[in-house]
């Protein structure tokens, strides 16, 4: 009898499954959309905080054009990582914006399309920085 009620719940898992195939896949793609987002939020942090101490310990910020060198010479990555970590976990390059009040870091999210909803950006305020961001 017990053997009975666990096939018979064994087959009624599976035809759920099978039935309902295309709702799990959904549900697990946003899942991993979803924990990529968060370890890329993580990463930026990281970018962010090796900006902030470059900009202590040398009164400047990295150069928006070779932010990419930056990044990759200030984050601890990895031996075995093939990934660039000037790039996002989707292969966009890290942008890097300098303002009045601070800067931002961001990546162009699982689109790879800048200004689109799923954008991922930290903004970091430093005092107000003579002759940055004009």
């Amino acid at each position: 009898m017990k053997r009975l009620m666990l096939m018979l719940t064994l087959i009624g898992f599976g035809y759920l499954c099978f039935a309902n195939y295309r709702s799990f896949d959904a549900c697990f793609g946003i899942l991993e959309n979803l924990t990529d987002t968060f370890f890329v939020r993580q990463e930026i942090k990281r970018v962010a905080s090796a900006v902030e101490q470059e900009y202590i310990t040398s009164q400047s910020y990295p150069s928006p054009r070779h932010f990419d060198d930056f990044i990759r010479g200030s984050l601890k990555t990895n031996v075995n990582s093939k990934r660039d970590p000037a790039n996002d976990w989707w292969g966009t390059p890290y942008q890097f914006s300098v303002y009045d009040t601070g800067f931002g870091v961001g990546c162009a999210g699982p689109d790879k399309k800048w200004k689109t909803r799923d954008d991922i950006w930290i903004h970091r305020q430093q005092g107000k920085i003579p002759g940055v961001g004009r």
